[in-house]
């Protein structure tokens, strides 16, 4: 498989309102974090009675509007968008999130000290802004992009034997469809080791000439259980495991931990699970 370095090529899961409220509260927590402590761009010299409870406004103002920047987008994009979101579309979504919460903190401003609103004190304004997001906000880009950069988009692999009308899927290969229903991840099954949930989001690992590859599909954990089900077992509430690959299961009830054949870090074993996984292979 070629590999992609483009950022419209690196998938990005959307995120569900809860994962992306944490998101931005961390943001919100951080700016006034900084507003407080480090005081800068001249608050260290700013004199009122509520200084303190002014300060924190912006980080709850960050937070309102960034939270109704979330359910106008989650409003206006396609599914057939959602199937293709890209590092790149989160950028996008990230920058007007940004300058929609500075407008947000700008009006804020005006209406706690009395002040105008003009296109200059603005930009003025925005600059000040910018400079104190800058931080937890580029910490969590950064975040994104090395989280991310291995994964590629899931794509039907063609079947050279099967005619050119929609085949039943083979029994030597495993089968995924998305959500959306616009794209399939079909691997065979001899290549495939384990499948990992991200939200509404699952990351399906395979063995690539010796190497593992990460393809991301828009699908639940558990809809995909239901679709493949003696193929995947179940070792933990967030992952499903070929049973196929399956060469140790180590440690007790409380610590225990599967080793795939194909993959070098052994996976953790839920203990509710850990029954099941004993049926088929002794505990060290």
């Amino acid at each position: 498989m070629p590999t992609r370095n483009r950022l419209i090529d690196v998938p990005f899961p959307k995120p569900s309102l809860l994962h992306f409220a944490k998101v931005l509260a961390g943001i919100a927590a951080a700016i006034t974090f900084i507003l407080l402590v480090f005081q800068p761009f001249g608050t260290a010299d700013f004199e009122h009675p509520y200084k303190w409870l002014l300060l924190s406004g912006y980080g709850v103002v960050t937070l309102v509007a960034g939270l109704a920047t979330y359910a106008a987008w989650a409003g206006l994009v396609s599914e057939n968008r959602l199937d293709r979101w890209s590092i790149l579309d989160q950028l996008a979504f990230v920058f007007v999130t940004t300058l929609l919460c500075i407008t947000g903190c700008y009006v804020y401003w005006s209406l706690s000290f009395g002040r105008g609103l003009d296109v200059l004190s603005f930009f003025q304004f925005a600059v000040v802004a910018a400079c104190i997001v800058c931080l937890p906000l580029g910490a969590y880009l950064v975040l994104l992009y090395y989280s991310y950069r291995h994964i590629h988009f899931a794509e039907v692999v063609p079947d050279p034997t099967a005619p050119a009308a929609e085949a039943a899927p083979l029994p030597t290969q495993l089968q995924i469809i998305g959500t959306g229903r616009q794209d399939k991840l079909r691997i065979p099954l001899s290549d495939w080791l384990f499948i990992q949930s991200e939200d509404n989001y699952i990351i399906v690992h395979s063995s690539n000439g010796g190497q593992v590859a990460r393809h991301i599909l828009r699908c639940t954990l558990r809809e995909a259980e239901q679709q493949l089900g003696a193929l995947v077992l179940r070792c933990h509430r967030s992952t499903l495991v070929n049973p196929q690959k399956i060469v140790q299961l180590s440690g007790n009830v409380t610590n225990a931990k599967v080793t795939l054949e194909g993959y070098p870090h052994p996976i953790p074993v839920a203990r509710q699970f850990v029954g099941v996984l004993r049926e088929q292979h002794a505990i060290d």
